[in-house]
């Protein structure tokens, strides 16, 4: 049985809440044209990248160029 005072290992609302307050306050003085080349490149990360890499570019839309990283 679990008591009160068991923390949990992992709090993924904190560390989501955490993350949005940080990119917030990195891109609050952004322009719209620095966004869209901000998130227009491919990730690092390997998973994400894998996302990236399967997104579906709306209909009538050219997909965004990426930036190739050596």
């Amino acid at each position: 049985m679990k008591s009160d005072t068991d923390e949990k290992p992992f709090d993924v609302m904190k560390w989501l809440r955490e993350t949005r307050d940080r990119i917030n306050e990195e891109i609050v003085d952004t322009s719209g044209e620095e966004l869209r080349e901000r998130f227009s490149r491919r990730p690092r990360d390997p998973v994400l990248a894998g996302l990236f890499d399967r997104r579906k570019v709306p209909e009538g839309r050219k997909a965004p160029a990426l930036a190739t990283e050596g």
